[in-house]
């Protein structure tokens, strides 16, 4: 083989073991960045946040309650709509809330559903931060990743439903049924 010949085939060699190279490196990269994304999911995904974010929704309406007194005490008129709008979604019916919620509406901070028949219904992802459902049947409910921090469950009947991913810290579970339950960290409560 003459020496040009050489050098191409050696060109070629080095050509097609980088390309295998590159493949292996691509791999590596789109396995890195699947891991980074759901690194990142978790992160956002904590119940810290969940909490932090029902505090800030519970500061702000005590702002609004505390304007609404000032406004009481001073005779001046300011606008409460927005009062007015958060207590009329506390008050909301079963069919209203689940109208919102299939209409894209995910914060439901503070509803009260005390009784409601929720089974069978997909909540997954909801802020219900706070909120009343007391008494409420959740049977066979998806509440994946669902907002319940300091939710008032007692007596509810969550059999079957699927929990997992929620944040249940601070809820009210007194008397709560949950055979068949699938716990927040994936365990199915007997």
């Amino acid at each position: 083989m003459a020496d040009p010949e050489v050098n191409l085939a050696l060109l070629v060699a080095r050509i097609d073991q980088m390309e295998q190279q590159q493949k292996i490196v691509k791999r590596y990269v789109s396995k890195l960045k699947r891991r980074l994304d759901n690194l990142t999911e978790q992160f956002n995904n904590r119940p810290e946040l969940q909490e932090l974010e029902c505090l800030r929704q519970e500061f702000g309406e005590l702002q609004l309650h505390l304007n609404g007194k000032d406004v009481a005490k001073n005779g001046k008129s300011k606008n409460t709509d927005n009062s007015l709008e958060k207590t009329q979604k506390l008050l909301m019916s079963v069919e209203e809330f689940v109208k919102q919620y299939e209409e894209g509406e995910l914060d439901f901070i503070g509803v009260n559903l005390a009784g409601a028949n929720l089974s069978r219904h997909n909540l997954s992802g909801l802020n219900l931060c706070r909120a009343n459902l007391s008494r409420s049947d959740l049977s066979e409910a998806d509440l994946i990743s669902t907002n319940l921090s300091g939710a008032n469950l007692s007596e509810a009947n969550l059999e079957r439903a699927n929990l997992k991913g929620a944040n249940i810290m601070g809820a009210n579970l007194r008397n709560a049924k949950l055979k068949g339950a699938i716990m927040p960290r994936g365990v199915i409560h007997v």
